[in-house]
């Protein structure tokens, strides 16, 4: 079976079994994200980069060997933390879009010729905590 893969400047985390794959430019706050759903009881994949690999309908998410086991927190360092090797895909937040919407369409992102859930996270309040309930939960059709 063949493997596609590409490396992202993203962060990603483990949570109810599902990837959160977590995009932005530098600032933009993707370790802030990461370790605030830690601290809700998800588990870190990969702080700053991530590996995606693709096969058949799924993409699994990996640290690259050359990042440390840990999450950078500014003005701390590199801090250790519940993690996990692994996790297949399952949402991306977007934290260099801001919603336009108050109850947005159904959004896509494409990975490796996959589509995932995509929410646009930047400015948005209280996001770990609306990722906790989204990912454990899910979406209500309206």
């Amino acid at each position: 079976m063949t493997h596609t893969s590409q490396r992202v400047h993203g962060s990603s985390v483990e949570l109810a079994g599902q990837g959160i794959l977590i995009l932005g430019p530098s600032g933009a706050g993707k370790s802030s994200l990461a370790r605030d759903l830690v601290v809700l009881g998800a588990r870190l994949i990969a702080d700053d980069q991530t590996i995606l690999v693709g096969q058949g309908t799924t993409v699994t998410m990996t640290r690259p060997p050359s990042l440390p086991q840990g999450i950078e927190l500014r003005g701390i360092g590199v801090v250790a933390c519940p993690m996990v090797d692994t996790a297949p895909l399952g949402v991306v937040v977007d934290l260099s879009q801001r919603e336009p919407d108050r109850i947005p369409p159904q959004r896509e992102y494409a990975v490796l010729d996959r589509k995932f859930p995509l929410i646009y996270g930047a400015g948005l309040d209280g996001l770990a905590q609306s990722l906790y309930l989204y990912v454990n939960h899910g979406r209500l059709p309206i």
